[in-house]
């Protein structure tokens, strides 16, 4: 069993983070479920959220992992 756990932004507080517990999603045709090792996110996120930078930017998230069989 694959348990999930996910950091997203906490919609009262927009500068903090949170841990979700999701589902585990249900792959479909085309797509493929990799369980992630690794991750990692750009260090400009963090500043966007404690209101340092206010200019719009491409936010980048980076993952390793393997497919899940």
């Amino acid at each position: 069993m694959i348990n999930i756990r996910t950091i997203a932004i906490n919609p009262d507080k927009p500068e903090q983070f949170i841990e979700i517990y999701p589902e585990k999603p249900t792959p479909g045709e085309y797509d493929l479920l990799v369980e992630v090792k690794a991750a990692s996110v750009n260090p400009v996120e963090t500043k966007v959220l404690k209101g340092y930078r206010k200019m719009a930017y491409n936010s980048h998230v980076f993952l390793a992992g393997m497919p899940v069989l």
